[in-house]
């Protein structure tokens, strides 16, 4: 079974019509509940003279929290469909916006299911998807005769150097792809001959 997590990395917005109605997707990249709720107020605020500003938003790793909203639609034909396509996708850490202005036609329930979720697929569609990778956040140490060996193997391996403090020896604070994490504190290890030991902070989700 694929439990891989995805998230968007752009802003992105599609807009199409139904029966003289307008629907205009956005998508957004949360890193929080608060940022989910702020940016739907900036969208409210924004097209304050919509019929309908409707959303919904997953945030969250391992623990996830999601939350819609029909603003006015009628129950579960609007903000629900739109998270449904979040689940279907896999997204998380995500927020979908979906205005809507109102032409004079009816949709109907089925309609705006419909219209609500095609809203939000293609809008997903126009957007980069990532991958969501569990990283191991590392503080090690690295002598300044074994560094240029060091740094060649982090950029060819996807490891992401965070910080650096110069001192006797040079300090690395790294994040690296739990996939990669043993091969590179064995490399780690002989390369500094065990002088040093590795020291492990935390998991990151990037």
């Amino acid at each position: 079974m694929n439990n891989s997590l995805y998230t968007i990395k752009n802003i992105n917005n599609h807009q199409f019509e139904i029966n003289k109605s307008i629907f205009i997707g956005r998508s957004f990249k949360i890193h929080s509940k608060k940022e989910a709720n702020s940016r739907i107020k900036e969208i409210n605020e924004e097209y304050n003279d919509a019929t309908h500003n409707c959303w919904a938003f997953i945030q969250g790793i391992k623990k996830r929290s999601e939350k819609y909203e029909d603003d006015g639609e009628p129950s579960g034909t609007a903000g629900k469909p739109i998270l449904n396509v979040l689940k279907k996708n896999k997204l998380t850490n995500t927020l979908i916006v979906v205005t809507r202005y109102y032409g004079g036609i009816k949709l109907g329930g089925g309609g705006l299911i419909r219209a609500y979720s095609k809203s939000a697929q293609e809008v997903i569609n126009k957007s980069e998807i990532k991958k969501i990778v569990k990283n191991s956040k590392y503080k090690i140490i690295v002598p300044y005769d074994a560094f240029d060996k060091l740094e060649n193997y982090i950029s060819n391996n996807n490891i992401y150097i965070l910080k650096k403090e110069f001192e006797k020896d040079i300090y690395l604070t790294i994040l690296i792809p739990e996939e990669s994490t043993n091969e590179f504190l064995m490399y780690y290890k002989n390369l500094v001959r065990n002088k040093y030991q590795p020291k492990y902070i935390k998991s990151v989700y990037i």
